[in-house]
């Protein structure tokens, strides 16, 4: 499936900008590079809103801004990154939660 063809088609709508074949080259790479990489979301560190999604392969520092609270300022992605699974662990090591209901 190619990339560049993923446009919306409001009428006669013509794109402003056409891309290079050099640019057209290097997405076609990119969306290779990451077919077999799932997406994570980054959340808000204040309010736990998502805020940006990211390849799991991502690190390093990003500047983000919540739409939510309005924090603005940089984060390392790998401080905020959460272990695939951890709410399974949990049940595993601390049990199925009681009901409340009698």
């Amino acid at each position: 499936m190619p990339l560049l063809n993923n446009h919306h088609s409001h009428g006669n709508h013509t794109p402003r900008y056409t891309p290079s074949s050099k640019v057209r080259e290097r997405l076609e790479l990119s969306a290779q590079e990451v077919k077999n990489l799932s997406l994570r979301t980054v959340r808000c560190p204040l309010c736990n809103f998502p805020i940006d999604r990211v390849y799991q392969d991502s690190t390093g520092h990003k500047h983000v801004k919540c739409r939510k609270c309005k924090f603005e300022g940089a984060i390392n992605l790998a401080y905020f990154r959460r272990k695939p699974g951890g709410r399974h662990r949990r049940k595993r090591y601390y049990g199925k939660r009681k009901s409340t209901t009698s």
